[in-house]
């Protein structure tokens, strides 16, 4: 364990379900590993840690709630700096975490300052918003800024006085030794999947920006030319019943698998019996997926849309990459897939999962992070 003493403030629930929470818990465990974390986040225990402050949660009045919430802040970081003199403090950004930057610089302790998702930089005439008022008070006095992909530093270097040259790449991750190769598992003939069947995967949340209408479009056309093709379509949420009503209207209900939601510690069994999956990315929406980490990890080709993070998955041929998310382009590329042979497809999957070890384990992001110091 590393002797730092860090305090990590975040308004993610660490016990939830959704890819924030994922990324979160897996970035905290590695961080717990490796120092003496002090927490303060709305997850009310958190074993992790050697200690934890709880924050209130989310309230359907968000201006109300984002000023209820600072007093408290405020009193957790006073309480947590004063009594432990920590090395360093971390914060996930979250419109209501306002002062973790300025109480850090104030009380002379390197802090870093953690942009995982996107943030809107509109000003309305008549008020600031919350989310651009916190990144310029944390950007300002950070001792360096993580962000997850690179339309995020182009949004930071777009909002006027801010500079991104205290702004450093740290793409999402992935845990090798939870998610990997898995060869016994029995999950295909759970859903009368034959061995011969050609799978393709996609594994999160139903929701629009995943561009889950354009891979079933894609795959009725892939079907229309192959028998042994099968689609598995792992999770749940609100367009579920919009993607039903698409592959019955299709006609392709029996080559589609709706598996509802599947707890993210068994998730990895279920990419283990895909040949190939899919992660579409909307580009109003860019994001970096924790998803594509974890299917590169359990040794699996992978179709995901172009982004800068993901161009090394052409470089060393461990997938393709979507341009134009037609469901003709993703139909391609699943053919394309299925003509390899196994040997080929095992490994593109090797190759990925190699990559994946070398360059993105939570245990070097937290090395990244312990590692950051106003002489850095």
């Amino acid at each position: 364990m590393n002797d730092k003493s860090v305090i990590l403030l975040t308004h993610v629930d660490l016990n939830g379900t959704s890819g924030a929470n994922i990324a979160t818990r897996n970035l905290v465990e590695s961080l717990s590993d490796r120092s003496h974390l002090r927490i303060v986040s709305p997850t009310s225990t958190y074993e992790k840690a050697v200690s934890h402050k709880e924050l209130p949660s989310k309230t359907e009045h968000p201006y109300l709630f984002h000023i209820i919430a600072q007093p408290l802040l405020v009193i957790h970081f006073l309480s947590l700096v004063l009594t432990h003199r920590p090395d360093l403090v971390v914060t996930r950004y979250h419109p209501t975490l306002l002062f973790p930057g300025i109480l850090s610089y104030l009380v002379q302790t390197d802090h870093v300052f953690l942009v995982r998702g996107h943030f809107k930089t509109g000003i309305p005439t008549w008020i600031l918003p919350m989310a651009v008022v916190n990144i310029y008070m944390n950007v300002l006095t950070s001792t360096e800024v993580l962000v997850a992909y690179t339309e995020i530093e182009r949004g930071i270097d777009n909002l006027p006085l801010l500079s991104t040259r205290h702004v450093s790449l740290a793409p999402n991750a992935v845990n090798p030794t939870k998610f990997k190769p898995i060869s016994n598992v029995d999950i295909r003939s759970q859903y009368d999947i034959s061995d011969s069947t050609f799978v393709i995967g996609f594994v999160g949340s139903f929701r629009k920006r995943h561009q889950l209408t354009q891979l079933i479009e894609g795959f009725n056309l892939v079907q229309q030319s192959s028998d042994s093709v099968h689609l598995l379509l792992v999770g749940d949420g609100p367009r579920i019943s919009h993607l039903k009503n698409i592959a019955r209207n299709l006609g392709i209900n029996d080559k589609i698998t709706f598996t509802g939601y599947v707890e993210h510690e068994i998730v990895q069994e279920y990419m283990n019996i895909c040949d190939v999956l899919y992660a579409g990315i909307d580009s109003a929406r860019p994001s970096n997926p924790i998803k594509c980490y974890e299917y590169l990890a359990c040794a699996k080709p992978i179709i995901v849309t172009r982004s800068s993070e993901f161009e090394f998955i052409n470089k060393i041929q461990c997938g393709v990459l979507l341009s134009d998310h037609t469901p003709s382009e993703i139909c391609d590329n699943i053919v394309d897939i299925q003509d390899l042979s196994s040997s080929q497809r095992k490994a593109m999957g090797e190759r990925g999962r190699k990559y994946v070890i070398e360059n993105h384990t939570w245990e070097s992001r937290a090395v990244q992070i312990l590692g950051i110091t106003a002489d850095s």
